[in-house]
């Protein structure tokens, strides 16, 4: 009812973010984000192509470590965005995450690099 300011109330199907109303929490980040379903081993998107892509993960919450994102074949051209942060690609124990949009991650992902390249939002 009071979204960063008095009285501005958003509508049933946003969210208020640090006093703004969004339909996502890509809104401002990037656009047409996908969701990531959470699988056995995290949040993991495999075989990114090599365009642009824009991803949304809900309620990431490892049990045994740190909020983190692993990524592998990103080609030096290729960015990777968090909640409007660059972070760098690193593979095995990955890099800490900034902080959540209320409980949501956006994964931005530049074009370029190798089409069999993923991430990972690990749970453990």
């Amino acid at each position: 009812a009071h979204c960063g300011t008095c009285d501005t109330a958003c509508t049933d199907t946003q969210l208020c973010i640090h006093g703004t109303c969004r339909s996502s929490p890509c809104d401002g980040f990037c656009s047409n984000p996908e969701p990531i379903a959470v699988a056995n081993d995290g949040f993991r998107k495999e075989n990114l192509g090599s365009g642009e892509r824009c991803f949304e993960i809900d309620n990431y919450k490892p049990t045994q470590t740190n909020t983190r994102i692993v990524c592998w074949n990103f080609e030096s051209s290729r960015t990777l965005v968090v909640n409007g942060q660059t972070v760098p690609c690193v593979s095995n124990h990955g890099y800490d995450l900034p902080a959540d949009e209320l409980g949501w991650y956006c994964v931005h992902v530049g074009a370029g690099g190798a089409g069999d390249s993923g991430l990972l939002l690990p749970n453990y």
